[in-house]
């Protein structure tokens, strides 16, 4: 169950990550354009 949980938090957290990163790079490409 905890490795289940841990998985899930992981693969939840990495999305995050990526789409913080999409999202701040179509910022600063708007910024600069």
């Amino acid at each position: 169950m905890f490795a289940t949980v841990m998985t899930w938090s992981g693969a939840v957290v990495g999305l995050l990550v990526l789409a913080v990163m999409a999202i701040s790079g179509v910022l600063v490409d708007s910024e600069r354009g």
